[in-house]
């Protein structure tokens, strides 16, 4: 097994670890407190682990693979982590803005779940920008892959 223990791939490897994190969060908010009898999305749960999946695959055959593969394997887990971003805040809007925008006599779980959703969402945005350092790191530009 070639590992790829570089910059890109230890980001890249980071950016799946932030994709399930941000995951559990939203299955947990999804499926308890004030969101349990709501229908779930499962779009964003399969393009997560889609991704994570691909980063996996990715950290580990990286050395192997063609430079084009390597940046082919990013840009698709970029998109499927962004899907699920955008999947998973459309789902919140309207706790959220109940929540920070209509102040007035909300149950306490709704904002528990509000306040998790958005940490969930910056696990999300935190693993696109583990992807941007991957994408642009210095040692693939070097290594010409």
């Amino acid at each position: 097994m070639n590992l790829k223990k570089n910059l890109s791939g230890y980001a890249l490897i980071a950016s799946a670890a932030l994709a399930l994190v941000g995951l559990v969060f939203y299955i947990v908010t999804s499926t308890t407190g004030y969101l349990a009898n709501t229908e779930v999305n499962a779009l964003p749960i399969v393009f997560s682990l889609l991704a994570i999946l691909l980063s996996c695959v990715g950290f580990i055959l990286g050395g192997k693979l063609n430079g084009w593969v390597n940046t082919a394997i990013i840009l698709v887990v970029s998109a499927l982590v962004v899907a699920s971003l955008v999947g998973f805040v459309d789902a919140r809007v309207d706790v959220v803005a109940d929540v920070f925008f209509i102040p007035v006599n909300f149950p306490a779980s709704e904002g528990v779940a509000a306040n998790a959703s958005i940490v969930g969402a910056v696990f999300y945005v935190l693993s696109v920008i583990a992807l941007a350092v991957s994408g642009f790191a210095s040692d693939r530009i070097k290594d010409g892959k």
